[in-house]
């Protein structure tokens, strides 16, 4: 009965390799940051859902690369256009410090170039689906 009031416990929401990711990276740089999932949206919070419509919305970029510091420099030529996992998501602040923060700031995260093409290729299928909030948010105009 529980669950059916205060819902799923946070620790059982779903995480994939994306959601890791982008945790990681804000964490290199905001260590104490944190998720909170919710996947029902109650009446009570319609007001919150209200304000964060008409939040300004920052652009926030992440990249995933290859790490390939320890690799021979000859190497490194010859690969020269290796792909990375690039991706922007909006980031809604209430107020302008924190919107002038987050503006235009970019994460980034080396992994294994070891099986680099299957990483890579994992990214891209999570990122497929992946969501702003504004796709959801209805916009009213006074």
């Amino acid at each position: 009965m529980k669950r059916l009031f205060s819902g799923i416990p946070e620790e059982e929401y779903p995480s994939d390799i994306l959601d890791q990711a982008i945790l990681e990276m804000v964490r290199q740089e905001f260590p104490n940051s944190s998720i909170k999932s919710e996947l029902i949206l109650f009446s009570s919070e319609l007001h919150d859902l209200q304000v964060l419509s008409q939040s300004k919305r920052s652009l926030v970029e992440f990249r995933i690369v290859p790490d390939i510091s320890d690799l021979p420099p000859q190497v490194n030529r010859l690969l020269g256009g290796i792909s990375s996992v690039d991706f922007t998501l909006e980031l809604f602040t209430v107020n302008h410090i924190d919107y002038m923060a987050f503006e235009n700031k970019r994460f980034s995260l080396s992994k294994s170039f070891e099986g680099w093409l299957e990483i890579y290729n994992s990214y891209k299928e999570k990122l497929s689906t992946l969501h702003n909030p504004s796709e959801f948010l209805i916009e009213t105009t006074d």
